[in-house]
């Protein structure tokens, strides 16, 4: 019997497109108005990179199982949690960060206990400039978050520490700054 042809992923060609679509908008969407093909080349290499790390398997290097096994962050995170973060990322790229909040909300449904989604909603927050509830993720996140993953952790601090700058809490942003850096 002659071997079945291996067909591509349907999922896959949805992610090219989204990274296409995404980095060409990122273009167009500049506030100054230039169109440049490195701009444009960094935005789809941004997302590919985002979409290997949240989906090793996809990986177009070729890795992905060596990627999935080094991968500590996508321990226990499913494949709809991962999908769907992907397409917050994308969103964000874009500029939709209310289309990225919906996403990241739908994830946080069915992993209510997971610090990177948290993390990811507080980013969205700041983005779409909802201070305060950008303030409030990020110490959920932090809260969530394993104490060895100090990355994660100064993260979060960070974006307490700029959300805080924002809404001129100069108070709550020196302590964020102290606690990002006794890390």
């Amino acid at each position: 019997p002659r071997p079945k042809p291996k067909k591509p992923s349907p999922y896959a060609s949805k992610v090219g497109r989204y990274s296409e679509n995404v980095a060409t908008r990122v273009v167009e969407l500049d506030d100054k108005k230039q169109t440049s093909i490195k701009r444009n080349a960094e935005s789809a290499k941004i997302i590919d990179e985002e979409s290997d790390r949240l989906d090793p398997y996809l990986s177009k290097s070729g890795s992905g199982d060596k990627q999935a096994q080094n991968n500590d962050k996508g321990e226990g995170i499913s494949t709809a949690v991962m999908t769907l973060m992907l397409r917050a990322k994308i969103d964000m790229l874009a500029g939709r960060s209310d289309a990225a909040i919906e996403k990241l909300e739908r994830g946080l449904r069915i992993q209510p206990n997971n610090p990177d989604l948290w993390n990811k909603l507080a980013e969205a927050h700041f983005h779409g400039e909802d201070y305060t509830q950008a303030i409030s993720m990020a110490k959920k996140s932090i809260r969530l978050s394993p104490k060895n993953n100090t990355s994660l952790i100064r993260n979060n601090w960070r974006l307490v520490s700029k959300a805080s700058k924002k809404m001129g809490d100069m108070d709550a942003m020196k302590a964020a700054m102290r606690a990002e850096n006794s890390l």
